[in-house]
């Protein structure tokens, strides 16, 4: 009952995590619009709660998932939200200490997690070993400027450009990017926070100030979030 709640939850109370899941995964989607499905294996690195790839599985784009998550309470979020994927495994790990073989991904996700690695260069060329020759890598990160600075990241951010030729030096070519979260989405979800539990009983589409934006113009709106498809050559 208490994974019921918690789904619920993220489709009706506004807070940063449910338009995440609603903005964010959007874009993600978006990304992959195109690209024959299903997918075989998806290994989504630093995981977290596991939400964004198991939405992948359980909506065709792959047919199993490998979810990497180093933080012990997110850990336990993963392996309740894993549970119900089919032939599909979790592990209390980061992914440069995975165990898992070579070239095994048809798609490495990453959401929100290079920003958080000193040493980004080494974590890139770790999902590159994991991505199968013509593999996908589907990236997201934050892109600066931060309009919140968060003591937990190791940069600001990437732009479309650093972040291109970060995975670039691993044999990786961008596909298509775009951007999400525009000022105007932020700026209405924090007066929906300030105003307490009143502000967390708007609706979700309220704080959506993007959906039918194009890229070009989201480009021009402040955007928090740059996310990536990008292919192994």
């Amino acid at each position: 009952m208490s994974e019921f709640l918690r789904r619920l939850a993220r489709r009706l109370i506004l807070t940063p995590n449910t338009i995440r899941y609603r903005i964010e995964y959007r874009c993600l989607i978006n990304l992959l619009s195109g690209i024959p499905k299903p997918l075989g294996l998806l290994i989504d690195v630093g995981a977290g709660s596991g939400e964004m790839s198991a939405r992948l599985v359980e909506q065709g784009f792959a047919e199993t998932a490998i979810g990497l998550e180093p933080d012990p309470t997110n850990f336990e979020y993963l392996k309740k939200r894993y549970a119900r994927l089919k032939q599909s495994r979790c592990e209390n790990i980061s992914v440069e200490s995975a165990s898992v073989e070579k070239e095994m991904a048809d798609l490495v996700l990453s959401t929100q997690v290079l920003e958080h690695i000193e040493d980004d260069d080494a974590a890139v060329a770790r999902i590159g070993e994991l991505t199968r020759p013509n593999g996908l890598a589907l990236v997201s990160v934050p892109h600066p400027p931060e309009i919140f600075p968060n003591p937990g990241h190791a940069r600001p951010g990437y732009t479309r450009e650093s972040l291109a030729a970060l995975f670039d030096r691993h044999g990786f070519q961008v596909i298509r990017h775009d951007y999400f979260f525009v000022l105007a989405t932020l700026r209405r979800l924090v007066a929906a926070q300030e105003l307490g539990l009143v502000g967390k009983l708007f609706p979700v589409g309220w704080a959506d100030r993007e959906s039918e934006l194009p890229t070009i113009e989201r480009a021009k709106l402040q955007p928090y979030g740059l996310a990536a498809l990008f292919q192994k050559r």
